[in-house]
């Protein structure tokens, strides 16, 4: 059954200094601190994505909280960010961010994160954001996100418009117990746009395995803000 909730602001967070390693690269994002060099291969997309699109567009807010930091996954890209004379990449103190729609599927919630570019110039994004969650109290709910899907497409986001990445969360309960390890509640969700070492954050509340057991995986940007089956594909 597919559920709908508003989208949730973005709220601001604080995390440590980031060491990233991220430009041009092919660095999963599934790393938990320090630069990214090689981590857990991609994941293989779930046989099922979602098919409905966001009931609203992304809350308004009154500008990106963005925070650096060692934890929760790096962001990668598989190729340049810019092209010749044209947009500059997108930067996360230039972008907002918004919880979209969480569908269901057995087993699985998807949810669609939407960027929204408030400038009055375009921005392009490309690749794999690294996507983690934090607890209330602060500190890592968990290990960050694998990555799924391939072939990420060069996305120009125009002003005032819009992209939106799609990551799937497996629930705990799914899992092996030893092999899931403690169970933990994440309680902010945090972004790191593709080559970018600021982050975003929205409340979001999901249990989560304290080992990497491959709960979390994130596909690359895509433009608008409507998640399709085309997210996972590859």
């Amino acid at each position: 059954m597919t559920s709908r909730r508003h989208l949730v602001p973005v709220l601001a967070i604080a995390a440590p200094a980031l060491a990233l390693t991220a430009c041009g690269g092919s660095t999963p994002s599934g790393e938990q601190a320090g630069p990214a060099s090689s981590g857990p291969a991609a994941t293989t997309a779930p046989t099922r994505a979602p098919t409905t699109a966001p009931g609203t567009g992304p809350t308004s807010t009154t500008g990106a909280g963005t925070t650096t930091g060692t934890a929760g996954g790096s962001s990668t890209t598989t190729g340049p960010a810019t092209t010749s004379g044209g947009p500059s990449r997108c930067r996360s103190e230039n972008l907002r961010m918004a919880i979209g729609s969480k569908d269901g599927a057995t087993g699985h919630r998807y949810t669609t994160v939407i960027f929204t570019n408030p400038s009055v110039d375009a921005c392009t994004m490309r690749g794999w954001p690294g996507l983690s969650y934090t607890k209330a109290g602060g500190g890592d709910a968990g290990p960050a996100a694998r990555r799924g899907g391939a072939n990420p497409p060069l996305v120009t986001v125009p002003a005032g418009g819009t992209a939106h990445v799609l990551f799937d969360v497996q629930q705990a309960a799914f899992f092996d117990p030893t092999a899931c390890g403690t169970v933990v509640e994440g309680a902010t969700l945090r972004v790191y746009p593709p080559d970018e070492t600021g982050a975003l954050a929205a409340p979001d509340t999901v249990p989560l395995c304290s080992n990497d057991v491959g709960q979390l995986t994130v596909y690359p940007v895509h433009p608008g803000s409507t998640a399709s089956a085309a997210d996972t594909a590859g």
